[in-house]
């Protein structure tokens, strides 16, 4: 796993914790399975939409979209 995908995982699952939700809460405001979002932490793996999705229903930038 790169640093890179680190900080975003590390991110994503702080917010997570702020909003009092679980990876399968996310998976279900972003409309789509629980195994999306698990690869899409553990490999970065996900669709832009997908991922623009995580952001929007998380309240934070997209950090899949700075290079």
């Amino acid at each position: 796993m790169s640093q890179e995908l680190k900080e975003i995982k590390a991110q994503i699952k702080v917010r997570l914790i702020d909003l009092d939700m679980t990876q399968a809460d996310l998976a279900k405001s972003v409309n789509v399975t629980s195994s999306v979002i698990s690869e899409l932490l553990r490999y970065g793996k996900g669709s832009d939409s997908v991922k623009s999705r995580v952001a929007e229903v998380l309240g934070i930038e997209n950090p899949w979209a700075k290079s």
